[in-house]
Order: structure tokens, then C-alpha cells, then sequence
């Protein structure tokens, strides 16, 4: 009897004297909805990839205050129903931040669920949040990658210009955005002959591509992503227009091109990320981080990474400074607030100034333009920053 209270004091004795499980060893979970299936699976998975090698990284570099970051990505299915079922779920929890949605339409849907957080750090740049909101937007707006393609296409003596454009938020956007620059004094030698839509699930755009063709347009502004792209391609071909597409970044997707290797048209500009223009005259901050992620973009198996997959890494490396920043226990509110008050801040795309008030951080003339080059398999800058080609 003796030994077995012996033996009871020793293990109690044990248990008081052994050093407790740490909570900073615990797993920080960093939540994600992507598009990993439908229409914008181009543009989910490469984010997933870019998140997959940003946990690595981060967790190589301490973490989140020791804890071990984990980015946890759940599958919307491009579907703008299923993000809010998921963005629900995932708020209900009390998380402090989100990335994504990926894709317009599940962007835009979510985006009316955050008024009051968490912060949502949407990886489609069709959404235009309030100043001052939960809501950032990675990239450049919009309307700035349509600025920098007309500036382009106008330089290059276009006259004559379409819009052919979904039915969805993002072809919405894409229109509307197209329409308001047209209007500008800058814009003034381009002229709007055919205005024509269609919806993302849609086949076939021949017969709106031939009413572009008969307006006598140099020009067309294809605003789509994903499979619908490849619907406007594979039309422009069997129609035989040959005058220049130009399309968003979120297009510029290696994978895409090569799927779309047969159909893709002589003339085709897509508006880029700053990521992609010359690294001549950038700061020494933005210059180590693109070094830094060409090496964790490396470690992956990934030797020249493109737009669509640089997307994801400065929201998640913003997000997870506050985090560092501001400790693990962060609410929503004070990661915003964090987010608002962020300059001078290196990423890949440049230095980050948030303070602007557009929810995006970066120059609005730091949009290059890029070509895809079938012989290379790989994308060409065309553009100096802002869409001026790169010699006269």
C-alpha cells in the first residue's frame, strides 16, 4: 500500500514539475477561401501554391511569435453561394482575418459580410471597398490596370476599341470601370464602337465577336479571367478578327497560356502586377523581397513564377506582420487599424502606403503591360510602369 502511495506521489510529483504544454507551440490558424474548382480554379490554385510557400517561409522565420503558422485554404468552388456559406462558417468562429476570395463574383459576395470585420483581404482586385473599411484589396484597383491599357493601346495608335465582358460582378466591374475611363480627357482619341456581353457559362461569344469585327474595332477589352477567357479566345480565332486583345492580370497565369497555347491571338496585352516590370530604380526593401520569394517560390518547385501566383504573398505577408506585430490573441479591429496606419512597407510589389485611403497600398501608376511569348512560355514586359510602351 505503501509503495502504490509512493508511486502516486512520484507520478503527481512528476506532473506538477514537468514544464507545461506551451500555447506558443500551438498551430496559428490563418484561414483562406480559394477557388480550387470552377471557372476560377486558374487563379485558386496558383494562390494555394503561393500560401503553401509562404507557411513554409513564415515558419522558417519564427512563425507567429513561436506558434506555427498554418494557413488553412477551404474550396469555394467559384461559386459566390458556397464563399458566403464558408465566409459564415469561418466568421462565426471569431477569426480576425481572411484571404480571399480569388475570383470576382465570390469576392464581391462576401464583401457586405465584413462591415464590421474580420479584415478580408480579397485576391480579386474587382471589389472598390469603402476607405477606412475591413476590407484591402491585393494588387492595384482596377481601374488603374484599365488606365495603364489604354494608355498603352492609344500610344500604340489604337482609335477604335470594344468592350466584350461578363455578366458576373467581375464583368460588371470590368465594364463599368472600362466606360468611366473612356470618359476621361486622357482617353479622348479612343473611341467606343460595340459594347457586348455574356455570361460566364456561356460557350460560344461568335456572334458577339462578330458585331466587334463588323464595328471596325482595333481593340478589344476582353475583362474576364478563367475559363470564360478561353470561351473570347478561341471565338477571336474562329472569327478571324485580328486586332489586339487586351486583358486584366488576372490572366497572367502560365498554366492558362499553355492550356490556351492553339487559340491565343498574335495581339494580345494583359495588364500586370508591378511585380513583373524591371526591377531598375526599385527600393532595396522590395528588391530583397522579391528575392526572398523567387527562393521560397523556388523551394516549391516553381522557377519562374507569375502574377497570378505572386498574388496571394503580400496580403498574407501583410496580415501576418500585424499578427507578429500586434501578438496571436489580435481581433479583427485592431489588425484593421494596423493595416490603415501601414507605409513605408516593403513587399513584392512595391512599397506599401495605406495611408492613400484606396484599401490597396500601392502606386496607381505602377501597372506595367506584358505579352505572352508562345516561343519562350513565359510573359514579356511590353510597358514601362502605367502602361507607356517601353520605346516609342
Amino acid at each position: 500500500m505503501w509503495k502504490r502511495a509512493g508511486a502516486v506521489f512520484v507520478l503527481a510529483l512528476i506532473a506538477l514539475t514537468a514544464p507545461p504544454i506551451r500555447a506558443a507551440d500551438e498551430p496559428y490558424d490563418l484561414y483562406a477561401i480559394l477557388s480550387l474548382t470552377g471557372p476560377a480554379a486558374f487563379i485558386g490554385t496558383s494562390a494555394k501554391t503561393t500560401l503553401g510557400a509562404f507557411q513554409k517561409w513564415a515558419n522558417l522565420n519564427g512563425g507567429i511569435r513561436g506558434r506555427p503558422l498554418n494557413v488553412v485554404i477551404q474550396d469555394d468552388q467559384s461559386n459566390p453561394d458556397t464563399a458566403v456559406q464558408l465566409a459564415d462558417q469561418l466568421f462565426a468562429k471569431g477569426i480576425p482575418a481572411v484571404i480571399g476570395p480569388n475570383f470576382g463574383a465570390t469576392c464581391s459576395a462576401v464583401l457586405p459580410r465584413v462591415r464590421n470585420g474580420p479584415v478580408l483581404y480579397c485576391l480579386a482586385n474587382v471589389i472598390h471597398p469603402p476607405t477606412g473599411s475591413y476590407a484591402f484589396v491585393a494588387n492595384l484597383s482596377t481601374k488603374d490596370f484599365t488606365a495603364a491599357g489604354f494608355r498603352y493601346l492609344q500610344a500604340g495608335g489604337v482609335r477604335k476599341i470594344a468592350l466584350l465582358t461578363t455578366t458576373d460582378a467581375s464583368g460588371q466591374d470590368g465594364e463599368a470601370v472600362a466606360l468611366e475611363s473612356l470618359k476621361s480627357p486622357e482617353f479622348r482619341n479612343l473611341q467606343l464602337v460595340a459594347n457586348e456581353h455574356f455570361a460566364p457559362g456561356d460557350l460560344s461569344v461568335s456572334a458577339q465577336m462578330a458585331r466587334i469585327k463588323a464595328s471596325g474595332a482595333q481593340a478589344l477589352d476582353a475583362w474576364t479571367t478563367g475559363t470564360p477567357f478561353g470561351t473570347v479566345l478561341r471565338n477571336v480565332q474562329e472569327t478571324g478578327w485580328n486586332g489586339v486583345v487586351m486583358t486584366n492580370g488576372g490572366n497572367v497565369n502560365t498554366q492558362q497560356m499553355k492550356q490556351y497555347a492553339d487559340f491565343i491571338p498574335t495581339q494580345m496585352i494583359l495588364t500586370a502586377s508591378p511585380y513583373v516590370s524591371s526591377n531598375t530604380g526599385l527600393a532595396p526593401g522590395v528588391l530583397a523581397m522579391r528575392a526572398t520569394f523567387l527562393a521560397a517560390m523556388h523551394d516549391v518547385g516553381i522557377a519562374t513564377p507569375d502574377t497570378a501566383v505572386a498574388s496571394a504573398w503580400d496580403p498574407t505577408l501583410i496580415i501576418v506582420s500585424g499578427l507578429r506585430q500586434l501578438g496571436p490573441n489580435a481581433t479583427a479591429t485592431q489588425l484593421r487599424d494596423y493595416i490603415l496606419k501601414l507605409h513605408d512597407f516593403a513587399g513584392l510589389n512595391g512599397m506599401y502606403d495605406f495611408r492613400r485611403g484606396d484599401q490597396h497600398g500601392l502606386d496607381p501608376l505602377s501597372s506595367p503591360l506584358v505579352r505572352w511569348d508562345k516561343t519562350a512560355g513565359a510573359f514579356v514586359l511590353i510597358s514601362k510602369p502605367g502602361g507607356m510602351p517601353l520605346s516609342p
